[in-house]
């Protein structure tokens, strides 16, 4: 399995531990929308290894402006390093192998596309990925 394959399949376990651990748009959390909504979805907003602090800053002010936008939670290439490192004690990643990242909540996984659009090119991403949410627990 490829390190990135690997990060993906770890963000989508960190946005469902990191409910109420962020603020956003709205303070509710993928998964607890009423079933007669369309199915929430998030998005990993990964940055590069060279984004300055204002860049960064600039993303995150957009993502929180961008109707669809429930909740956003960063983790910095350190901390989700060291989460990778105890989570899977098998794991050889390098820090190298991670980068920073907005973890977006989105309200309505028909708003993936929009809101990717409005991040995609701005100074400080490297990418940006669609992510299922996790299913809500009943």
């Amino acid at each position: 399995m490829s390190p990135r394959t690997l990060i993906a399949m770890v963000s989508m376990l960190l946005v469902a531990a990191l409910s109420g651990c962020s603020s956003g748009p709205t303070p509710a959390w993928p998964g607890s929308a009423p079933a007669s909504e369309a199915a929430p979805g998030m998005l990993v907003v990964s940055l590069r290894d060279d984004v300055t602090a204002a860049q960064r800053q600039s993303v995150e002010a957009k993502l929180r402006t961008l109707p669809g936008v429930r909740a956003i939670a960063f983790e910095s290439r350190d901390a989700a390093y060291e989460r990778l490192r105890k989570e899977l004690p098998d794991w050889d990643g390098r820090p190298a192998d991670v980068h920073a990242s907005y973890q977006v909540a989105l309200t309505d996984g028909r708003a993936a596309d929009s809101v990717r659009g409005e991040v995609v090119g701005m100074p400080g991403v490297d990418s940006v990925t669609a992510r299922p949410s996790p299913s809500p627990t009943r």
